[in-house]
């Protein structure tokens, strides 16, 4: 799977949210699913976090990576990042703007190939 290296937000996004709807961990990331006060549940919740951080923070870029905090639950990495790089942020448009001369790039080198 293609690691988030801060430009490829929205896809890196729909597939690790699928990934971890596979694995049964997108309930404790979108936080509907809060630690169980019976004791005996605490620890298969508390796995089913770290596995769910774990997926994340394995598909981030080391320059990603730096922006979390693994002491805090998966729902608020999710949101953090989202806030950070979501169609909403700041950083989105920054986003489109260097995947757009990216692409007029690759353009000119295949154009000036062609002559």
């Amino acid at each position: 799977m293609e690691k988030f290296n801060g430009i490829n937000f929205h896809i890196w996004k729909v597939k690790i949210q699928m990934h971890l709807m596979n694995r049964c961990l997108w309930i404790t990331v979108k936080g509907t699913e809060q630690a169980p006060s019976d004791p005996r549940l605490v620890v298969e919740w508390e796995n089913k976090e770290e596995k769910a951080k774990a997926i994340i923070g394995l598909t981030l870029s080391d320059m990603q990576l730096r922006l979390i905090d693994l002491e805090k639950p998966s729902n608020e990495i999710w949101e953090q990042l989202s806030k950070l790089f979501g169609e909403k942020a700041k950083n989105a448009k920054l986003s489109l703007k260097l995947q757009f001369f990216s692409l007029k790039m690759h353009m000119i080198r295949q154009v000036s190939l062609l002559i």
